[in-house]
């Protein structure tokens, strides 16, 4: 029996890829998206993506995001606060989580 590629629990026989409620969670239907491509396509698609792409070696700047909530004066919320940004200060961004 194949498993489901989102929770990896096996697939009832009228089902494929995805459990019902796996699909909702990643796509929001309960059907997965079909892609109208053939392998051979989408092999060629990938090459294409690859031959028209650089790639910049060495160590690449990173940002941590830490999550606050908590309610706010504005009435926000919470809020994603960039961790270690502009030396030692940080950046918040506001959500309406």
């Amino acid at each position: 029996m194949n498993k489901c590629l989102f929770c990896y629990q096996l697939l009832k026989d009228n089902e494929v890829d995805f459990h019902k409620k796996c699909s909702k969670k990643i796509f929001g239907t309960e059907t997965a998206p079909l892609l109208n491509y053939t392998l051979s396509e989408m092999e060629f698609l990938a090459k294409g993506v690859i031959e028209t792409s650089i790639s910049v070696p060495g160590v690449q700047p990173k940002l941590s995001l830490s999550f606050v909530k908590e309610k706010l004066q504005d009435g926000t919320r919470g809020r994603l606060t960039i961790l270690e940004a502009l030396g030692g200060n940080y950046i918040c961004l506001k959500t309406n989580i």
